[in-house]
């Protein structure tokens, strides 16, 4: 697909299109805004998503069921906007994904956008699912800076090469940390795009080893025959949650490590304000790993 885009830019030197253009372009409209916002896929990303899409945003934003970043996803958009769309109808819901919001310039396709968040925010603020648990960071002291050192050490001899560790111990990360359901919450990405950076699944258990084996078999059962092993990503995780420090994140520098701490707190707080509302749903490991 991105081979096919490439040729078509008006300027050969601009950045490369993003896999969305196609998604984008069929939409009837001048302005398309995408986003990944919280509040959404705090409100979809559940068992019952589907049915709470429908009741909060209804014809304004039609949701489209999951499909992957690319063609199929961009065909199913369109699809759905045939199908669904009336003269009220502002954007589309993505499931698993986030929304894009249409206008006929870019101050209407961002406030309609806002609404679409708005409305979801309000819905979670109604039922008490907005607000996230809090826990009071404890000192870390020497016995807490060696625990981070030899997390480091071991996240480094699993990825074959240095990692360095943001580290988010927030009353909000703690309170993550120490949440009872942590570990569900942690098994997958609320969208693609974090998965990215994150690898779609935490380390909860400190057993950095059993983690890596099992991203490994994943890893084995999806990658073609023949594929180049140069080019698969290494097994180490990324995101570390951990109730005597909060959270990790692991990168190749610290500015990167520094994103995925942030791209995290994006990620833990859907997942705990789907839970406080519904049953949180995690995107299928499968397509996590793809997306990386």
């Amino acid at each position: 697909l991105m081979a096919a885009i490439e040729p078509h830019k008006l300027d050969p030197a601009a950045p490369r299109p993003s896999i969305e253009t196609l998604l984008h372009a069929g939409l009837p409209h001048a302005c398309v805004d995408h986003t990944h916002a919280d509040a959404v896929l705090a409100l979809v990303n559940t068992v019952n998503g589907a049915a709470l899409a429908q009741e909060v945003f209804g014809d304004l934003a039609p949701l489209v069921p999951f499909q992957r970043s690319g063609f199929a996803l961009a065909k199913t958009c369109q699809t759905v906007w045939q199908r669904r769309a009336t003269p009220r109808t502002i954007g589309l819901i993505l499931h698993q994904h986030g929304a894009v919001s249409v206008g006929g310039d870019s101050a209407q396709s961002r406030l309609h956008m806002l609404r679409l968040a708005d409305l979801a925010r309000r819905h979670l603020e109604a039922h008490r699912a907005w607000a996230l648990p809090r826990a009071t960071p404890a000192p870390r002291g020497p016995e807490g800076a060696l625990a981070l050192a030899r997390l480091r050490g071991e996240l480094s001899a699993a990825a074959g090469f240095p990692l360095l560790l943001a580290v988010d111990n927030s009353p909000e990360a703690m309170g993550f940390a120490h949440r009872p359901d942590v570990a569900h919450l942690s098994a997958g990405s609320a969208t693609a795009q974090h998965a990215v950076f994150t690898k779609g699944r935490a380390l909860c258990d400190g057993d950095v080893g059993a983690w890596s084996r099992a991203y490994r078999a994943l890893l084995a059962a999806h990658t073609p025959s023949g594929w180049p092993a140069a080019t698969l990503p290494d097994a180490a995780p990324r995101i570390v949650v951990d109730r005597r420090f909060g959270i990790a994140a692991a990168s190749v520098d610290a500015a990167h490590a520094a994103m995925s701490a942030r791209v995290f707190q994006h990620g833990f707080a859907i997942a705990s304000r789907a839970a406080a509302h519904d049953r949180f749903l995690p995107m299928d490991p499968v397509e996590a790993l793809l997306a990386e």
